[in-house]
């Protein structure tokens, strides 16, 4: 998302801000609800909690693994900036509002759905405050990770960056 809103801003078209920001939200708000419907609504015990953890964890494995794949491939020589930068504009040029509010959706969503598997599948009562803990402050330090970067005016070396990440 920083990338998106660094790009509108630099392109002056501060107008379609509110649509990637409506995304994200959006997103966030889904991704709230997914996590209700698959802790509260969903009553599964015994086997079948054993066997449905078990799914969910080789589905977050594949997930996590395919986005790896796809951030390395996005490391090299800039691409994931040109990738970016074609779609904005592009949908700039139409004036396709809607095609942000989607961009901005998708890219959190598949986010916050992942990391709703994570902690799903690692999920245990008895460590609770522990995992809590670990969501919050990873929470803060992705906060200041992004006022730094959308304030302070850093640049984010994106290919290093998505090469260092990918790194297993």
């Amino acid at each position: 998302m920083v990338g998106i809103i660094a790009f509108l801003r630099k392109a002056e078209r501060r107008e379609a801000l509110k649509w990637v920001h409506a995304g994200w939200i959006g997103a966030l708000v889904a991704g709230g609800l997914t996590w209700v419907v698959a802790t509260w609504l969903i009553d599964i015990s015994g086997a079948n909690r054993e066997l449905t953890e078990g799914l969910s964890s080789l589905f977050a494995a594949a997930v996590l693994l395919s986005v790896g794949i796809w951030m390395h491939q996005k490391s090299l020589a800039g691409r994931w900036q040109q990738y970016l930068n074609e779609r904005l504009s592009a949908a700039l040029g139409r004036g396709s509002m809607i095609f942000l509010f989607v961009l901005s959706f998708v890219a959190v969503y598949r986010e916050v759905f992942e990391t709703i598997l994570f902690y799903a599948a690692m999920w245990n009562p008895r460590d609770a405050g522990a995992i809590v803990s670990g969501l919050v402050v990873g929470s803060a330090g992705l906060a200041l990770i992004t006022f730094a970067l959308l304030r302070l005016g850093m640049r984010l070396p994106i290919g290093k960056f998505f090469a260092f990440s990918s790194a297993r």
